[in-house]
């Protein structure tokens, strides 16, 4: 079949229309289900509270609104193969399908912004990208996608006449909602989604780029790092070796008159008795003489002239490596996010290429599509937002434990908002 015998249409058989029906309700529950965890997540807990997760929350409000207002009477078009409802929340449906798959759009579009800046200019993000500037991306989302999704739909001179498609019957019948012309379809598809989608792509070629070079540089400063720290162990060795060996040299002769002089009755020289005595007692020869001064513990130490003069290099170096290492954790979550959120991103291009190919194609063959073809499209760019909140599950460690939270009840507890999910 296909949009221009759909008044032809015969239904499925009741045993398929049972297991589409079950398959389409379980996309819808996994999609109403799974998006609304991740708006609870990021809303309650504190720590999530970022330009970034603001605006995956805005986009999981997306998902949830195609998951709870689009997708159950798509279910019920695809599997009676007829519209039940009134012409006037065909239109609203319709709006609302678009509205919301350009919001998601935007979101993606601006979150790439988000990620680009935080990995290429970390010194620029945090001033940049303030809480009340997501608030205005959020804001531009929704209301140009608002703008767009109405205006595509009511406006009649996108639409191609409805007798000389469907020959008379109703153009909500079917699951063909937002039937165009060959120049209008050409035109939105390009606007709504190939322009931001090419963007998209080009910012994550961006950051992959720069995110390698910076593993690249990290790696070859670690090598370096530990380079410096071999010389540093190879030269103490060297060190301790020559004091150990002037050690030896000076007491080993000691020792052997002790032992040999009460086998031959005393009988060695005084006057080398005395020369060796001397070699282990001159504090120029003698490495634990008064010149090296004993620590506390026995040991040797070093002199206060010398503790002193060494020691604000060591509290520099000390208190220097802590916001180093603060930063190399900061750069290595913002580089997970931006790993993740490029995943999201193409999971989306991935689900929706085929229905934006599909809807700029179809007015030039004259609508001659097979509906099977057309439902599958619908379905497998809805599940796009069913895809999201496993996929933050799978990279996101904070998310998983705010899920732990979430379902066993811990969030109703006080405080529980202030529960760290995620080193800083």
């Amino acid at each position: 079949y296909t949009l221009k015998t759909l008044k032809h249409l015969q239904t499925y058989t009741v045993n398929l229309r049972i297991v589409i029906y079950l398959a389409l309700c379980t996309v819808i529950l996994f999609t109403v289900s799974g998006n609304s965890l991740v708006i609870i997540a990021i809303a309650h807990f504190k720590q999530l509270h970022t330009p970034t997760n603001f605006l995956t929350l805005s986009l999981a409000v997306a998902d949830l609104l195609l998951g709870g207002l689009v997708m159950p009477p798509n279910a019920i078009r695809t599997v009676e193969k007829s519209w039940y409802f009134e012409d006037v929340f065909c239109i609203f449906h319709s709006s609302i399908h678009i509205l919301l798959c350009i919001t998601s759009i935007m979101h993606l579009f601006f979150i790439s912004i988000d990620r680009y800046y935080a990995i290429c200019h970390p010194f620029e993000y945090k001033s940049k990208f303030t809480v009340t500037l997501t608030k205005k991306m959020i804001f531009i989302c929704w209301s140009l996608a608002a703008v767009y999704g109405i205006a595509i739909i009511i406006v009649e001179f996108n639409i191609k006449p409805k007798e000389s498609i469907l020959g008379g019957n109703n153009y909500c019948v079917g699951t063909w909602t937002g039937i165009q012309n060959e120049v209008s379809s050409t035109i939105s598809a390009i606007i709504s989604f190939y322009i931001p989608g090419s963007i998209m792509i080009g910012i994550y070629i961006k950051i992959y780029m720069v995110a390698s070079k910076q593993a690249k540089s990290l790696r070859q400063r670690s090598e370096h790092r530990n380079e410096d720290s071999r010389k540093r162990e190879t030269k103490a060795a060297k060190t301790l070796a020559i004091i150990v060996g002037v050690f030896l040299s000076c007491w080993s002769p000691c020792i052997f008159c002790l032992i040999i002089n009460p086998a031959i009755n005393f009988s060695i020289p005084s006057l080398l008795l005395e020369f060796v005595g001397q070699s282990i007692e001159y504090p120029s020869i003698h490495p634990f003489s008064s010149a090296y001064p004993r620590s506390g513990c026995g040991g040797s130490s070093l002199s206060r002239d010398a503790q002193t003069s060494l020691s604000p290099a060591t509290s520099s170096s000390s208190s220097g490596r802590i916001p180093r290492r603060s930063q190399a954790i900061s750069r290595k979550r913002e580089t997970k996010a931006a790993k993740t959120l490029a995943i999201v991103v193409g999971t989306f291009l991935f689900c929706w290429s085929p229905f934006f190919l599909c809807y700029v194609i179809i007015p030039f063959i004259k609508f001659s599509v097979p509906l099977l073809l057309l439902q599958f499209l619908f379905w497998f760019s809805y599940t796009n937002s069913t895809f999201n909140p496993f996929i933050y599950a799978f990279f996101y460690k904070w998310f998983r434990k705010a899920l732990k939270l979430i379902i066993l009840g811990q969030i109703f507890k006080s405080n529980s908002c202030s529960v760290e999910l995620y080193s800083e």
